[in-house]
């Protein structure tokens, strides 16, 4: 099992199985959507003792929001909200989401995170930001040549058939 926010090759084979948070494109992979994670707006009692409670997602702007120093996804999701900004208003920009969890639940700032693992955590409180419709679509992906691999393939499937159902009992919380 490699945790890491790397992309992994399959087709080089540095991994069995991946779960990606974007869709596969290479033609010599299985692929399967398994659903997609919901985000929501978490900061710790410390910060918002500090900076005060945001309602609406506008009222971020006045805000130390974590966001991504690479990936885009965060600039694209204000900017379908009618808030484009800058990669630059991030104060805090990481693209390893366990450190900007983590900064989350240091204080440093306010985080896009995704729902199933922010309501676990104690430290961090869920802001009431309206719907922010931002969601990190989930995908499972093998090379074909694994397909015959009746091991692989019951990896897999469990693998889909438990996030999917964890993914659909959180969204009906």
């Amino acid at each position: 099992i490699v945790a890491s926010d790397e992309t992994q090759n399959l087709l080089r084979r540095d991994a069995d199985i991946a779960l990606r948070m974007y869709e596969p494109r290479q033609p010599q992979l299985v692929r399967r959507r398994i659903g997609d994670l919901p985000l929501a707006v978490y900061a710790s009692p410390a910060y918002l003792a500090r900076r005060g409670t945001p309602t609406r997602l506008a009222d971020l702007l006045d805000h130390d929001v974590i966001g991504l120093d690479r990936a885009d996804d965060l600039l694209q999701g204000f900017a379908r909200a009618g808030l484009p900004v800058p990669r630059e208003w991030f104060p805090i920009r990481c693209d390893d989401h366990v450190v900007g969890w983590q900064m989350v639940i240091a204080g440093a700032g306010i985080g896009f995170v995704q729902a199933p693992i922010a309501e676990a955590e104690p430290r961090v409180v869920r802001l009431p930001v309206e719907d922010v419709g931002f969601a990190l679509p989930l995908w499972l992906a093998y090379h074909e040549d694994l397909k015959p691999s009746r091991r692989i393939r019951f990896v897999a499937d469990r693998l889909a058939e438990g996030l999917a159902r964890r993914i659909k009992t959180r969204k009906a919380k």
